[in-house]
């Protein structure tokens, strides 16, 4: 007898939006990362891992694609959740994550009908959204979604019903949900975040305190500029800037995404004293509970 699987899918704005999720998800909310073969996934994900990885490989791709985004970043489970991490590669890239959803959705119908083989099959599918506020904030970032993604296939895909969560930072609308980073819904970056999860460890404090001396006597930073969009970028820039340059000692040559995931610097108590952080858990534990109350369809 098959088991019911609760999948979720997430899209992250960047490398360590994902890097940053993925550590919350394990240290705070009990997710394992997993490593399957297509066979081993629930249906119907074992068909569409397997169709898209068929699909692209009969296509010209160059042989430096740095990102194949038909296939996400990282799997996680827990009990009978499903997590699939994707990372879109920017804000701004509507069009390949709709792209995605197009050859996704019409599959993802088909789990019933293609569980043939398998023990588990995916019984719902959400999707969470997950994006810096900027300058945006969390309504107009919405309403940018619903612009690019309203709808996917011929179907409406992202419609106006969104209701408010257990966090100002973020809304669900049925099995969509969207959350922003920053100081506030209103504006900021995950940066903001980062930052003080950094300086949880006095001793990481002082280092950081040197390395934005430094960081900030080598170059301009417009962060008082008069345009806010302008400025909020520029402060996120600082912050990844420092951070990144704090991590070099341990993950020598490193990107940021490496930095925060591996460097040590972000202990389980780090996370756990960030109140956004918190936020975004008690707001993906009401997410996911939107799913199990429907049962299956």
């Amino acid at each position: 007898m098959s088991v019911d699987i609760n999948a979720l899918i997430i899209f992250c704005e960047g490398p360590h939006d994902s890097a940053y999720v993925r550590m919350v998800l394990k240290k705070v909310m009990g997710f394992s990362a997993v490593s399957l073969k297509f066979s081993e996934m629930p249906s119907p994900f074992h068909k569409l891992f397997e169709t898209a990885v068929t699909t692209h490989a009969a296509q010209d791709m160059s042989l430096d694609m740095a990102h194949k985004f038909f296939l996400p970043d990282t799997v996680l489970r827990k009990g009978n959740d499903f997590i699939f991490l994707f990372n879109s590669g920017g804000k701004a890239q509507y069009d390949k994550v709709g792209g995605l959803l197009t050859s996704y959705i019409p599959v993802l119908g088909e789990a019933e009908t293609l569980a043939h083989g398998t023990n588990e099959t995916t019984q719902s599918v959400q999707y969470l959204f997950l994006y810096d506020a900027d300058a945006d904030g969390l309504e107009a970032t919405i309403g940018s979604l619903k612009l690019s993604l309203g709808t996917i296939n011929g179907e409406v895909f992202i419609d106006d019903n969104w209701l408010s969560s257990t966090s100002d930072f973020g809304k669900i609308s049925n099995d969509k949900a969207v959350f922003v980073w920053g100081n506030k819904p209103e504006q900021g970056t995950l940066e903001d975040i980062l930052y003080p999860i950094f300086e949880f460890d006095g001793k990481n404090k002082d280092l950081i305190n040197k390395a934005s001396d430094t960081i900030t006597d080598c170059f301009d930073w417009e962060i008082e500029h008069c345009d806010l969009v302008k400025s909020i970028a520029e402060n996120g820039k600082l912050k990844k800037a420092v951070l990144t340059t704090v991590g070099q000692r341990k993950k020598p040559g490193s990107s940021f995404n490496v930095i925060l995931e591996q460097s040590g610097f972000v202990s389980q108590e780090a996370l756990n004293s960030s109140k956004i952080t918190a936020e975004f858990v008690g707001f993906l534990n009401e997410f996911l509970r939107t799913n199990k109350s429907k049962g299956p369809e």
